[in-house]
């Protein structure tokens, strides 16, 4: 019953729904945006803003980009995981003339370049600067998407095969 009074009112729907998810300050997902009893298995992996980058894809094409908040909370956690095993890491590190998002360096001193991109965007649909410049300079590079740095901080630390 509900699918036909959806498909009538669509629009209204949509705006409802984008007002709700920018409206909230929580940081990933509450009980006043997403959550609810209901997907309670799922709480950990509800993120508002990925919600929101899809749903104005979809209504306005707009391409999804990361803020550089989410960018640096991200590379945050990463950064601070990889101290932990007393490897230097460096974000925003300036080499061959661009911002590298976070350069880390292994014990036998040699690096690997990070990128990181939206969850919703294919990072080989549009070549990286910084992996033009991984690639000239013959240095190991490694994309990540923000999604999976944030709610999956292991598989992340283990994509960096250190």
């Amino acid at each position: 019953g509900y699918t036909k009074l959806v498909q009538e009112n669509l629009e209204e729907v949509l705006e409802a729904t984008e007002g709700l998810l920018t409206g909230c300050d929580c940081e990933s997902s509450c009980y006043r945006c997403l959550r609810h009893y209901g997907n309670n298995l799922l709480h950990a992996s509800l993120d508002r803003n990925l919600a929101v980058s899809l749903l104005r894809h979809v209504r306005y094409g707009e391409l999804p980009t990361l803020t550089d908040g989410e960018r640096q909370a991200a590379l945050g956690q990463l950064a601070g995981l990889v101290g932990l095993r007393g490897l230097e890491c460096e974000t925003d590190a300036a080499r061959v003339g661009l911002a590298v998002p976070l350069v880390v360096t292994r014990a036998d001193g040699s690096e690997i370049w990070v990128d990181l991109h939206h969850p919703l965007v294919d990072p080989d649909a549009a070549e990286s600067p910084v992996a033009v410049a991984a690639a000239a300079d013959l240095v190991e590079y490694l994309s990540l998407d923000a999604y999976s740095v944030r709610h999956d901080l292991p598989s992340a630390h283990r994509a960096l095969q250190l």
